[in-house]
Order: C-alpha cells, then structure tokens, then sequence
C-alpha cells in the first residue's frame, strides 16, 4: 500500500470512529409521533429509524412543502409492523453528508397533519421545527413517493437455525431495494437461492452464502442480499448433514 493509500484508510478509519449514530422510533407505544422529534447531527452521521405499529414512513420534505415529498429526498417506503412496543425487523438508515437542515414527516393517512414530523438539524429561530408542524397541521392531505426505499439503507433481518431449522420469519414482504441481512446461529447452515420448481437445488447464478460454521448465539455473522425483483424469491439451507432443507429449513421473499 502506498504512503497515500495508506494516509487515504488512515482518514477515512479516522472519519468513521468519529461519526456518532442516533437511533429515532417512529409511532412507538401507538403514538403519532417520531422521537426524538429534532436532533443535531454532524456529516457523516447516521440516523436509524425503528418502526412500530401500525404503518409508518419515513419522508423527506422541504420546510415550505410540509406533508410533501422532496424531490431527491430521502423514503423509507411504507413499514407495517405488529406491535407497538416492539421495533420491526425492519430499520431505515441515512448518512448525512450535509448538516443543512431536514425535515421529515410520516406519510401515512393524516399522520403529518397530526403532527408526526421530524427534524435534523433545525434552526433555533425563524425556520424552527414548531413552525413547521404549525404548517403541517394545515395541509389538506400528504403525498407519498413510490413505495422504494430511497436515499437510505431498508434492511430487515431473518435469523437462520436460532430456534431449529427454521428462518425467522420464513416469509417476508419487502419492496425492492431492502437489504435482507440473514443472521447465522449454531451450528453450521446456508441461505441458497432455489427455483419454486426445484426447492433444494441451488438456482444457476442465484445467490448462496456458503456453509456458515457458528458456535455462538448470535455469531455476529451475516450474508446480505439486496431485493433486486418484484417477483418471489425462494431459499433454503443447504445443508445436507440431517437434510434441513427437506426438513423445512426454506424460506419466501415477496412469496
């Protein structure tokens, strides 16, 4: 490695040890609300956005078009979740790479309209984020961008052998775009793409994250697919020591 390359990883390890992570609920405990409602971010921070029932978005707007989406801006897509106590397996992450401010509401119903707005780095007079849920609360209806993610990183999580042979959840709806991190348990399994005609055949030029060997629960090891069709995807463990595929161990995405 060169004296460059060697200054270019030095900065950019530099960079990433000192960008700091926020995490935001969006409707936790059934409330219409995104908390923290504003926060202050530096460049090269990342934000995460955590969902709870029922059905919510995260949207970028501009300050004068509150309930609108901003062209270029930032979507979740929708995140429909069961609980409200409980985060989805579902997160939307940004990176900022500017600290102009962002305003953000959720895009679902009268969501906005009642005040389910959000800011990063919102002036403390004039432009502040109490006027823009005053101008939010008189806008006659919100607007939602196509439902893929934009802007950010969608990922959701599948466990794989935490409990049996089994993935958890073996069926997942998720537009394109979101990354599906599968996340390995003991003992020793695989995610392979198959055909719905052939289950436990490896598909030609399918995905498949090779034999994955895990004594801990969680290992801390994770193979990643990026949702790149609107059609179904079917997977299986390939592992053939008890034949857990033909055991049950297969799983859907948008089945």
């Amino acid at each position: 490695m060169g004296a460059l390359s060697r200054l270019l990883f030095s900065l950019s390890l530099a960079a990433s040890a000192q960008a700091a992570h926020y995490e935001v609920t969006v409707g936790k405990g059934g409330q219409l609300k995104f908390e923290p409602e504003t926060l202050k971010a530096e460049v090269g921070d990342t934000i995460r956005y955590l969902f709870y029932a029922k059905n919510h978005s995260v949207v970028q707007s501009s300050f004068a078009a509150p309930c609108q989406p901003l062209k270029d801006g930032f979507f979740s897509a929708f995140v429909p979740s069961p609980s409200p106590d409980s985060p989805s397996r579902t997160s939307f992450t940004i990176t900022l790479s500017d600290k102009n401010p962002k305003w953000v509401y959720c895009s679902q119903g009268d969501h906005c309209k009642k005040g389910m707005v959000h800011a990063i780095n919102a002036p403390e007079t004039g432009n502040t984020l109490a006027a823009y849920k005053d101008a939010a609360a008189g806008v006659v209806a919100s607007q939602s961008p196509p439902n893929v993610p934009v802007g950010g990183v969608r990922q959701t999580t599948v466990d794989v052998g935490k409990n049996g042979l089994t993935f958890e959840p073996n069926s997942i709806i998720e537009p394109k775009g979101t990354v599906v991190s599968f996340m390995f348990h003991p003992k020793n399994h695989s995610v392979v793409q198959s055909s719905f005609d052939k289950p436990c055949q490896p598909l030609s030029s399918g995905f498949s994250s090779g034999s994955v060997p895990a004594t801990t629960s969680p290992s801390g090891v994770e193979f990643a697919y990026t949702i790149d069709r609107d059609t179904p995807v079917w997977f299986y463990c390939g592992q053939t020591t008890g034949n857990h595929c033909q055991s049950g161990m297969v799983g859907a995405i948008n089945a």
